[in-house]
């Protein structure tokens, strides 16, 4: 089950840089935003945001604006994994791994299901 946010719930919930991200992704339309929680089950990151764009236009347009934010607030250089065209890319800010996805990819992978323990957040 998954409570729904809205970007300034989710600032204060669960911090700057996954409202930040979340908010960069809303501003280029990302659909179906869910956070995953996985403080103290992956020793790799706190959050995974994920959002879903329609096409590779716009999924590069949403990895370039979540990988500028990250860049900005975390002042690191930002690694990024995947490409508009193979439908799934990956920005590692730390504590907020930013998954973006066409619809396709994201029902094949499956993501959310990975994490079945993980508190979940629809980003309104």
């Amino acid at each position: 089950m998954s409570e729904k946010l809205s970007i300034e719930e989710a600032r204060a919930e669960l911090g700057e840089l996954l409202a930040a991200a979340a908010a960069a992704l809303q501003s280029k339309k990302g659909e179906n935003m869910v956070v995953l929680d996985v403080r103290g089950q992956s020793f790799v990151t706190d959050f995974h945001l994920i959002a879903s764009g329609r096409s590779a236009p716009q999924l590069k347009a949403l990895a370039s604006a979540a990988a500028k934010v990250v860049k900005e607030l975390t002042g690191r250089p930002t690694r990024k994994s995947g490409t508009p065209e193979s439908g799934w890319e990956i920005i590692d800010g730390g504590d907020v791994l930013v998954h973006i996805f066409d619809a396709e990819h994201r029902d094949y992978y499956q993501l959310e299901e990975l994490w079945n323990d993980a508190k979940r957040f629809e980003i309104e």
